[in-house]
C-alpha cells in the first residue's frame, strides 16, 4: 500500500502572538544600537562613577552590553555597560593602552567618547578640565 507522506505547508497566522516572557522595548530605552559600540572607549565622569585615583574621570572601553538602566540627570534613558578601565602608559618605544579592572555603569546613549592624543587616553574636549569638588 502506498503512502502519501510528504511535507506539509503550515500557514502563518495573520497576526503572530507576540511572547508574554519578550515584551517590546519602549522607544525610549537606550539598546547598543542607539550610537554606542561595543569595544569604544568612552569618556566616564567622576559623577557616573568614582574611581580612586582618577579624579577627572577615566576611559571605559565598552565591552558587555547588560541592560537598560534608569533616567540620569537630563531625564535621558541609560544602559548598563560593563569593561575595563582603560589607560596609556608610558614605555620605552611609545604610549601602550592597559586595561584595568572592569567596571560596571549606566550610561546615556549620548555619553562621551574619550578621545586620544599621542596614545593617551583623554576627556572630550568639550568637557574641559573637571575639578573634585
Amino acid at each position: 500500500m502506498a503512502s502519501s507522506f510528504g511535507p506539509t505547508s503550515i500557514p502563518e497566522p495573520a497576526n503572530p502572538p507576540r511572547s508574554p516572557l519578550l515584551p517590546e522595548p519602549s522607544a525610549n530605552v537606550a539598546r547598543p544600537s542607539d550610537d554606542l559600540q561595543q569595544y569604544e572607549i568612552v569618556w566616564v565622569r567622576p559623577q557616573q562613577h568614582v574611581l580612586a585615583g582618577f579624579p577627572e574621570g577615566f576611559g571605559l572601553e565598552i565591552v558587555d552590553f547588560l541592560g537598560p538602566g534608569d533616567l540620569d540627570a537630563r531625564g535621558q534613558r541609560t544602559v548598563w555597560v560593563r569593561g575595563p578601565m582603560v589607560e596609556a602608559i608610558s614605555v620605552t618605544d611609545g604610549v601602550r593602552l592597559v586595561r584595568g579592572d572592569p567596571v560596571a555603569v549606566a550610561i546615556p546613549h549620548d555619553q562621551p567618547r574619550a578621545r586620544r592624543r599621542g596614545g593617551a587616553i583623554l576627556p572630550p574636549a568639550a568637557l574641559g578640565t573637571v575639578r573634585p569638588s
